[in-house]
């Protein structure tokens, strides 16, 4: 305990500090949730459909899913808004002419970025969270932001189907964007219910 010519304690060993959160890396995260299912987190492949939150899965964890609510551990907590196949909307995704799966990296690879299965059918950039992305709920077409945009209408850019502003869903949004969807997609669930009664 010192004075008897061995070490000398630190303060960092005497005083006890209170720990630091872990900080994510974002584009670890971004990663994460443009490449792989957010359910059973394999890859994305075709066919794709995303929820009334704007979250990615493959179709048939969906549908493992709705079998078996058991069938991935924290699938209550994740999809626990999905009831049927139609709370999802399968995309219609535009495959990127340039991804092959040979060259394709790793989602664990940090050195090399890696090249996106789907691109904006408009602008042609590549969906993978540099760029934000949305889609229509009514035909399930899905474009860049920046696209929709450019291209003020109230149809469809790619399949010219007829859409109004409540349709229109950000894929994968920020936390503080995803609490209005919540609300959103409450009301429309509830408007839905109202009609169906009539």
């Amino acid at each position: 305990m010192g004075c008897d010519g061995g070490s000398i304690p630190k303060r960092d060993e005497l005083v006890k500090q209170k720990q630091r959160k872990a900080k994510v890396d974002q584009n670890i995260l971004n990663r994460v949730h443009w490449f792989s299912c957010a359910l059973s987190k394999k890859p994305l492949s075709s066919p794709v459909v995303s929820c009334g939150l704007g979250k990615l899965y493959n179709r048939d964890a969906i549908l493992e899913f709705l079998l078996d609510r058991k069938a991935y551990g924290d699938g209550d907590l994740i999809c626990k808004h999905i009831k049927s196949l139609k709370d999802v909307v399968t995309l219609q995704l535009e495959h990127n002419p340039s991804f092959s799966e040979a060259q394709s990296a790793s989602l664990t690879n940090h050195d090399q970025e890696p090249v996106s299965r789907f691109i904006c059918p408009i602008t042609m950039k590549e969906m993978n969270g540099k760029h934000r992305f949305v889609y229509l709920d009514t035909c399930g077409c899905v474009m860049s932001e920046q696209a929709m945009k450019e291209v003020p209408s109230k149809t469809c850019i790619k399949c010219t189907k007829p859409y109004e502003a409540i349709n229109v869903i950000v894929l994968n949004p920020k936390a503080e964007e995803l609490e209005a969807m919540e609300l959103t997609l409450v009301e429309k669930q509830a408007r839905i219910a109202a009609e169906r009664k009539c």
